[in-house]
C-alpha cells in the first residue's frame, strides 16, 4: 500500500514512484499488487490501487488508516507524510501526530511490514528547515519503534533527492526525483544499497557513435540516444567492494516500430543481452539484468544490437536473497 498525499499520488508525474517501483519489481520476475481505494497512473503502470490524497496532512491519513487497512490488508506499507504538515504551517506537535498514525498502523497490521521515508527536500529554506527537524523526530519514532519489535523500518528518501529533484512548485518531485523515490523504496524492500548512473552525464559514463539529448521526462533531465548504428554504445564504470552477482536496471524508451535489444558486455564478456518493449520514446521502461561484477573497477557496456533504444539512467544493487514478508517469500 502506497500510503501518503500528493507525492504518493503522483502530482505533475502521472503514478508518481509507483510507476518505476512496480516496473523493478516485475523486472526481477516479482508479483507485487498495489493497494488502496485510488487509482491512478499510465499504461506501464500495472497496479494503479494507492492511498496517496492530495493536500492530505498526518492527522487526515490517521483518520482513515485504520479503515484502509482493515480492507485492504497489504503486507508491505509504504508511508510518506508530513509535507502538508509543514506547508500549512502546522509543524508544532507534527511528530506527537506521526507517532499516533504509526501506532496505528503496526496496532491494525502487526504482521505487516511498514517502510517509513523520511520526507522530501522542500525548495523554499525556512519549510527545508522544518523538513529536516522534523524528519529527525520521525527517525527517531521509527528507530524507537523497531527496539521495541515493530515491524517498521526507515528508508532516508530526503537524502536521495535535491532540490534540482523537485519540479518547479519546489515541492513534488520532477519526473527525476520520482524515479529516484523508486529506486530507494526497492532498494529498501530488497535490504540492499542502489547506486544510479545518469546516461547523459559525462562524468559517468563514456558514449560512443551516440548523443546525448535532454529530456523533460528522464531522470536527470536527460538520456543518451541515437544508438543506432554498429559499433555504438553507452558504457558505465561501476566500483564495487566485493566480486559477485549484482542486479542491474536500466531505464529505457524504444519509439521504434519493433522491440529492440542491446548487448550486455561486461569486463569484455559478452553475459546477456537487454529487450525494450516499444511503447514510445519518453514513455520509460525498466529492464532488469544479473551481472557479474569483480572487487574493484569494472567496465559495463550497452552495445548496438538490434534498432534504436534511448537510455535514461542506470541502478546498480547486490543481488539480493528473497526477503520473507508476511511468512512469504517477496522480494
Amino acid at each position: 500500500m502506497p500510503l501518503g498525499d500528493s507525492i504518493t499520488f503522483g502530482l505533475n508525474v502521472s503514478g508518481g514512484y509507483r510507476t518505476d517501483l512496480w516496473q523493478m519489481i516485475a523486472a526481477d520476475g516479482f508479483r507485487a499488487d498495489m493497494v488502496g481505494s485510488q487509482f491512478s497512473g499510465p499504461a506501464r503502470l500495472g497496479s494503479k490501487s494507492h492511498e496517496g490524497h492530495g493536500s492530505f496532512e498526518i492527522g487526515q491519513i490517521d483518520a482513515l488508516v485504520q479503515g484502509w487497512l482493515s480492507t485492504y490488508r497489504p503486507d508491505v506499507v509504504l508511508l510518506h507524510i508530513g509535507t502538508n504538515d509543514v506547508l500549512h504551517h502546522k509543524r508544532p506537535a507534527a511528530a506527537a501526530r506521526f507517532s499516533a498514525l504509526l501506532s496505528h498502523i503496526t496496532a491494525t497490521l502487526p504482521r505487516a511490514e511498514v517502510f517509513v521515508a523520511t520526507l522530501i527536500p522542500l525548495g523554499d529554506p525556512q519549510q527545508e528547515s522544518q523538513v529536516q527537524s522534523l524528519n529527525t523526530e520521525i527517525a527517531q519514532i521509527v528507530q524507537s519503534r523497531a527496539a521495541a519489535g515493530a515491524r517498521v523500518q526507515l528508508v532516508d528518501m530526503h537524502a536521495a533527492l535535491t532540490r534540482h529533484d523537485l519540479s518547479p512548485d519546489l515541492i513534488h518531485p520532477s519526473a527525476s526525483g520520482y524515479s529516484k523515490m523508486a529506486a530507494q523504496w526497492y532498494a529498501a524492500l530488497r535490504g540492499v544499497p542502489t547506486t544510479r548512473w545518469e546516461a547523459e552525464d559525462p562524468q559517468s559514463t563514456v558514449v560512443v557513435k551516440g548523443r546525448r539529448m535532454a529530456s523533460a521526462t528522464a531522470s536527470g533531465s536527460g538520456k543518451v540516444g541515437f544508438l543506432i548504428s554498429p559499433g555504438s554504445y553507452l558504457e558505465f564504470h561501476p566500483t564495487v567492494a566485493t566480486s559477485g552477482p549484482y542486479q542491474l536496471y536500466v531505464r529505457a524508451a524504444n519509439g521504434m516500430v519493433t522491440p529492440c535489444s542491446q548487448w550486455l558486455i561486461v569486463n569484455g564478456q559478452r553475459t546477456g543481452e537487454l529487450h525494450y518493449p516499444n511503447l514510445g520514446f519518453d514513455r520509460w521502461t525498466i529492464t532488469a539484468a544479473e551481472v557479474p561484477l569483480n572487487a574493484g573497477r569494472n567496465t559495463v557496456r550497452l552495445a548496438h544490437d538490434l534498432c534504436n533504444a534511448e537510455i535514461d539512467s542506470v541502478d546498480l544493487m547486490p543481488r539480493a536473497a528473497p526477503i520473507q514478508l508476511a511468512g512469504r517469500t517477496a522480494f
